[in-house]
């Protein structure tokens, strides 16, 4: 089994999850979440320093020769859902890339695209969910990862892969069912209809607020989410049920209250506890590594929706001339060897002539 590094981070801590995959298991081996310690150089203003809080934490590890899967938040990149015409899946690279220019002036041809197509059948139209990120900002999450001492192997987005680990382990019998992940101070909330990621969003708590107070806040964001996502992504589903991120105790108070507020069930799905994790190595607030969890397993299955350093693109077209070049060299050490063999049995019959002679 590989061993393969986990990493993500926000604007109060970074994460990692260590693990070795392979056979599509994942085996963890160390979970931590460190702060961004905050640093300053000759009286300038304090920062947070990313790249030293990783380094420090990864140092004992040897990060650097592993596999990097590195896990970008919704708010680095400009996400949009579309539907194109109907077309076979190595036509979609081009047709994402055009379709996502049109419909956002933040994304040029400079910009790096990757898409998750909704629909499978290619005689249909197909509904598509396209992510972008510029070459700037993917610049910036490289830079601070060599600081570090990682070198990402992958950038996946962070929701995704959250949706795929609820996929792969809880096995809902919902046909349609939202996520919500906690972090620091901030939330993810994803729809999924028939096991695939349709509507997302990511909002700020405030900063300062009261636990009670972040809870209420976080029911109005549920509650705003349900409402915000076009029926056109649900396909005629409708959301049955909500899940949140984390332990048996966690979110208990959110959980007795949304069926009072919403009508609807809400469970508690615990990602650790589903990859069999001794429960000594299990973190506090263990929701919030979800998403790493989750980019793990895809690795250890080979196959990740969405990766901007390995977007899908249209196949290369055929060098028709190369082809050309090839065959003629082919048949030109075809005709070459027939005339040698010809050559050959003639000076062969010749010298048996001259014998006989």
């Amino acid at each position: 089994m590989a061993r393969v590094l986990a990493v993500d981070w926000d604007r109060d801590e970074a994460r990692y999850v260590l693990a070795a995959t392979g056979g599509g298991k994942v085996k963890v081996e160390a979970v931590e979440a460190m702060p961004r310690v905050d640093v300053a150089e000759g009286g300038a203003e304090p920062r947070p320093d990313l790249s030293g809080s990783l380094a420090a934490a990864l140092s004992d590890m040897k990060a650097g020769r592993v596999s990097a899967l590195v896990g970008v938040e919704r708010s680095s990149i400009e996400l949009l859902h579309f539907t194109l015409p109907p077309a076979k899946d190595h036509e979609l690279p081009e047709l994402v890339l055009n379709q996502a220019m049109r419909e956002s002036q933040l994304i040029s041809e400079q910009s790096i695209v990757d898409f998750f197509a909704v629909d499978d059948d290619p005689t249909a139209p197909r509904s598509v969910i396209a992510a972008a990120i510029s070459p700037d900002e993917l610049a910036r999450i490289q830079q601070t990862c060599v600081a570090a001492g990682v070198k990402p192997e992958r950038m996946l987005l962070r929701p995704f892969a959250s949706a795929s680990l609820f996929a792969k382990l809880a096995a809902p019998s919902e046909d349609g069912y939202l996520l919500v992940n906690r972090f620091t101070d901030e939330v993810d909330l994803t729809i999924v209809v028939d096991q695939k990621p349709v509507f997302f969003r990511t909002v700020r708590l405030p900063e300062s607020a009261s636990e009670a107070e972040a809870r209420g806040r976080l029911l109005t964001e549920i509650r705003r989410t349900l409402a915000a996502a076009p029926q056109t992504h649900l396909g005629g589903e409708a959301v049955e049920c909500i899940y949140l991120f984390g332990r048996g105790g966690d979110h208990q108070e959110l959980v007795e209250q949304i069926p009072d507020d919403l009508a609807m069930p809400a469970n508690v799905f615990d990602p650790f506890e589903a990859l069999r994790v001794p429960e000594e190595m299990v973190p506090e607030d263990s929701g919030r590594f979800a998403p790493l969890l989750g980019m793990l397993l895809d690795e250890a299955a080979g196959s990740h929706a969405v990766d901007f350093l390995h977007p899908h693109k249209r196949p290369q077209p055929v060098n028709r001339a190369r082809i050309a070049i090839i065959a003629a060299a082919v048949l030109g050490v075809a005709i070459l060897g027939i005339a040698f063999n010809t050559w050959s049995t003639w000076s062969e019959i010749d010298g048996q002539n001259q014998i006989l002679a």
